[in-house]
């Protein structure tokens, strides 16, 4: 049974952990990153902060290297790959994700006890708001829940399925090929670069990650422009 967070604190777990990652993010046809739905600027990041961990590291475990401002720069790299990670992480975790892939990332969960769960009615009601920088504010609540957003208790996650390019009618949800999964029902979805200045399409749906079939039915498109 793994930690909540899925990324070791331990300096040489970690070492292990963000070596392994990356070479499993390039291995395959199509590249583990392409099939785990992760954009190119987030493959390119972590394997940057690799990069960074192995000029930095050596240095940390050779005594005659190690000073307080490597030791610092060691642990900076570490929380910021950390922080930058594991959102990327729970996303992975959703249906796309393999046995193999659960065990490289740790993204296996804690064990709960079984619950019988039927099927989920209804479709959640977003709203999507452009906030600058291409990124997204969305907040979803429950269908005819007045108040505070809430994942449905059905549901496992927020399932978001979306695609961006140029202005038209209707985008089906066939098209949207995108997807996102999230555990909240209000927070910030980053869109690489190329997206600021199109038009975004989504769907959404409560997901159940044991039994699909149960899932709920997808909203409503719902459509912004990337600013």
């Amino acid at each position: 049974m793994l930690r909540r967070n899925r990324i070791p604190e331990k300096d040489t777990e970690f070492s292990n952990y963000i070596y392994r990652t990356t070479a499993a993010l390039l291995n395959g046809t199509p590249p583990t990153w392409q099939r785990l739905r992760l954009f190119e600027s987030d493959k390119n990041k972590w394997i940057d902060f690799m990069h960074q961990w192995d000029d930095m590291y050596p240095k940390h475990v050779n005594p005659s290297q190690r000073t307080k401002v490597v030791t610092a720069e060691k642990n900076r790299i570490k929380k910021e790959f950390t922080r930058f990670a594991q959102p990327l992480l729970n996303q992975m975790s959703g249906s796309y994700a393999t046995t193999g892939d659960r065990l490289t990332f740790n993204l296996r969960k804690k064990e709960r006890p079984y619950r019988k769960r039927g099927k989920i009615e209804d479709a959640p009601t977003a709203h999507v708001q452009s906030v600058g920088g291409g990124s997204l504010k969305i907040r979803v609540r429950r269908e005819n829940q007045e108040g505070r957003s809430g994942k449905h208790p059905l549901a496992d996650v927020l399932e978001v399925s979306y695609w961006y390019g140029h202005r038209v009618i209707t985008m089906p949800i066939e098209q949207c090929t995108h997807k996102h999964f999230s555990t909240k029902t209000y927070f910030i979805l980053k869109l690489p670069q190329d997206a600021i200045g199109k038009w975004a399409y989504f769907y959404f749906r409560w997901a159940n990650y044991s039994k699909p079939e149960n899932s709920g039915p997808y909203s409503a498109m719902q459509v912004a422009v990337v600013g």
